[in-house]
């Protein structure tokens, strides 16, 4: 098997990791936690979807007072990320296993400034066979990657996307998408991709298609 798996919000805890910016900025510089997630949402729908720190610290500026290095302050947050404090519990012990299964590689959405440094100071870098930073569709990601000679065997995507799933599943018919949902705040039984709320229950699927 193929084994892409996610970043944000499968392995790493990115929703923690904006809780706990959000309040450090409250404290620091006295910047309201729902001016830092409107900015986000706003330059999130504003960016095709793709998370610019640039450009979430200028939204935050345009909407309350802050320093004139703000830009610089908040880059700073991300080159100081304590990467390794939001790793999922579990995250190591499930590539290892997932590794006896096929070719394990991380391919995540997002900012090459992001996603880069934080899978190399997680650790996670160091455990899987490469790591896929793109701003592209995630099915043509794969196939520029393979150079259109995608391998024959299984394609599987791990995400808490369903519209990455969705592009996967529609390239690669043949391919397993699993929706993994650590909250559990999803309907198990809607949607055309199989559902996990834990990385044990994806093992377990793994290991049946491997057989």
């Amino acid at each position: 098997m193929q084994i892409f798996i996610d970043l944000d919000n499968t392995l790493f805890d990115t929703v923690q990791l904006g809780l706990d910016t959000a309040s450090l900025l409250q404290k620091t510089y006295d910047i309201p936690p729902e001016i830092y997630e409107q900015a986000r949402q706003e330059m999130f729908a504003d960016n095709n979807k793709i998370y610019s720190a640039k450009l979430h610290a200028e939204y935050i500026g345009q909407k309350t007072e802050v320093p004139n290095n703000f830009v610089d302050i908040f880059l700073d947050l991300f080159r100081n990320e304590d990467s390794e404090k939001y790793v999922f519990d579990g995250v190591f012990d499930f590539i290892a296993e997932c590794s006896k299964l096929g070719t394990v590689r991380i391919l995540t959405y997002g900012e090459e400034f992001v996603q880069r440094p934080r899978s190399l100071k997680s650790g996670i870098a160091k455990v899987v066979s490469d790591v896929i930073v793109t701003q592209d569709n995630k099915a043509d990601t794969i196939k520029e990657y393979f150079g259109n000679d995608v391998p024959k065997e299984t394609i599987v995507l791990i995400d808490d996307s369903v519209e990455h799933l969705d592009d996967i599943q529609h390239a690669f018919p043949d391919s397993l998408t699993i929706h993994i949902d650590h909250g559990g705040s999803h309907n198990r039984e809607n949607g055309s991709h199989t559902y996990a709320q834990s990385f044990d229950e994806i093992e377990a699927l793994l290991l049946e298609k491997s057989t």
